[in-house]
């Protein structure tokens, strides 16, 4: 078994290797958890401009803010 871990490791001891694995796990895990969010936050704007395209096309008179409610007319006049 000792012969698979990289020859930089082999003179650390057992408990040593053990924690150098667990810190780059968890390094590698707030790695993705932040890549993650990062790409959470891109659908969450993509799919807000996909809504804001939607209502223009289906309203008359409408005027979409990214900051404020829709306003305008909808409808028939």
């Amino acid at each position: 078994m000792r012969s698979q871990i990289p020859s930089v490791w082999r003179r650390l001891t057992d408990e040593q290797v053990g924690d150098q694995l667990i810190q780059i796990t968890e390094d590698l895990l707030a790695g993705l958890s932040e890549t993650l969010a990062s790409a959470n936050g891109l659908l969450n704007d993509f799919s807000f401009e996909l809504k804001g395209i939607r209502r223009e096309r289906g309203t008359r008179n409408c005027t979409i803010s990214r900051t404020g409610p829709v306003t305008g007319r909808t409808g028939a006049q």
